[in-house]
């Protein structure tokens, strides 16, 4: 009888160790790469059962898009076995955030982008428009990047009424470096009249791009050239294991 027991008691402790990983032991308040590190392998049906109906669906996918503390999207994509396969959180950028700026063709700035051999290795061989892209851990990185690009960015030039570069670099200071980092990509455009938001998108896979899309479609534009850089604030701990970071012009509006 006691040998009974003792077999019972190990097969409970096994399905309560077996049982961790399903419903009910993950929530939407967990940070990202424990969501992406966790939710791989679980079905729709023990996804659905820990975190309720998806906000929406994917489309031509199979998958679930949940919205999580922040209004930033989570998206699940499942396999032909209805098992999460890939995790992506989409993350907007305030529209305050992208900030007219001046536009230069100084080639400092792909040379020394996070991505400057993705830029490098693509320019001629893709139609997908790569833009360097940035990253500042603290107050005096991003000092440093003014002091170096400040000048061709046109820094203390305000457009449209809107915060001039240097103010609107200002709000990043040592308190807010404590906790996050600060994403950055700049991009040209054809005409000052055309407007962008942007979104920040992580995969499970250790990467982080920043989408760049067009936000208007003027009958009428203006004959000018102009340059848009984005800041898109993060929480340090969502990229504790990203390595890889890019950003692309997504073309209009992405949904």
């Amino acid at each position: 009888m006691k040998k009974l027991l003792c077999v019972l008691l190990a097969i409970a402790l096994l399905c309560a160790c077996g049982c961790q990983k399903g419903a009910g032991a993950i929530s939407l308040d967990e940070d990202y790469v424990n969501l992406a590190e966790s939710l791989p392998g679980m079905t729709e049906a023990e996804i659905h059962e820990a975190l309720g109906q998806p906000s929406s669906f994917l489309s031509g996918f199979r998958g679930d898009v949940y919205r999580v503390p922040g209004d930033r999207l989570l998206i699940l994509y499942y396999d032909e076995d209805l098992k999460v396969e890939h995790v992506k959180l989409s993350v907007p950028v305030d529209a305050g955030n992208v900030i007219r700026v001046a536009y230069t063709e100084d080639l400092r700035l792909a040379d020394s982008c996070l991505n400057a051999q993705i830029i490098a290795d693509t320019l001629h061989l893709s139609s997908v428009l790569h833009l360097p892209a940035f990253r500042f851990d603290s107050a005096a990185d991003l000092a440093a990047f003014l002091d170096g690009y400040g000048d061709v960015l046109g820094i203390d030039e305000g457009h449209d009424g809107a915060l001039s570069l240097r103010d609107a670099a200002a709000a990043y200071d040592d308190a807010f470096f404590k906790e996050n980092c600060l994403l950055a990509a700049y991009m040209t455009a054809g005409s000052g009249s055309f407007r962008y938001g942007a979104e920040v998108v992580y995969d499970g896979a250790g990467s982080v791009c920043v989408y760049v899309n067009k936000t208007n479609d003027p009958q009428v534009y203006t004959d000018d050239m102009a340059g848009w850089l984005v800041f898109a604030p993060q929480k340090k701990p969502d990229l504790r294991k990203c390595e890889t970071y890019d950003s692309l012009y997504a073309g209009a509006d992405v949904e």
